[in-house]
This record gives C-alpha cells, structure tokens and sequence, in this order.
C-alpha cells in the first residue's frame, strides 16, 4: 500500500468515527428536545449496526461495490444532516467535501 492509499484509508477511519460521534453525541446529547434527541441516539445506533454488518470491510456479509457504495452515500449524507444540523455551515460543509473527497480516492485507487 503506497504512502496515498494508507492517507485516503486512515481519513476514512477518521470519517467513520466521526460519523458515529457527530450522530450520536452530537445529535443525541446536545439537543435539547427529548424526542429529537432519542432520534438522534436511534439513527446513529441504526448507522453502526447497519456499516458493521454491510459496509465494514472484513464483514462475511459485505455488500457489492455498487451496493456498498450506495450504503456509504447514506450513511455519509445522513452523516452530513447531522454535522450541518449540530455545528451549523462551516463544519457541515467541511465535512461534506471530505466525505465526497474521500470517496472519490477510494474508488479511484480501488480501495473499496
């Protein structure tokens, strides 16, 4: 794996982590509405268990790259709701050129 490949997989890493933590902690913990809160926690529960199973790279059940791809693209745009919703433009926006940045490397250096 060349120096490009190990950067684009580790800020895949990092975009994953922050995905849980901006829909689960950020979402959940710092609404102040009850209901949009227990939401928040759901959908970032939902996201882990549906990327564990489906979207992880070592899963036995890992879905096809078109299938796959269609999974990232919802969990990044659910991802991006989050970030715009709880930090406002400027990080969802930040967030949002990463993820598609991201992507475009993985599948451009077969990464998938």
């Amino acid at each position: 794996m060349n120096i490009l490949s190990a950067i684009v997989a580790a800020i895949r890493f990092l975009l994953e982590i922050a995905t849980v933590i901006g829909l689960v902690a950020g979402g959940g913990f710092l609404s102040k509405n009850g209901g949009v809160k227990f939401l928040w926690i759901v959908i970032g529960v939902i996201v882990i268990i549906v990327w564990a199973r489906y979207g992880a790279p070592s899963s036995a059940h890992v879905l096809p790259k078109y299938g796959k791809f269609c999974l990232e693209l919802v969990v990044y745009t659910i991802g991006s709701i989050g970030f715009l919703r709880i930090f406002g433009i400027s990080i969802g926006l930040t967030y949002i050129f990463i993820a598609i940045i991201d992507l475009i490397l993985m599948y451009a250096l077969s990464l998938e």
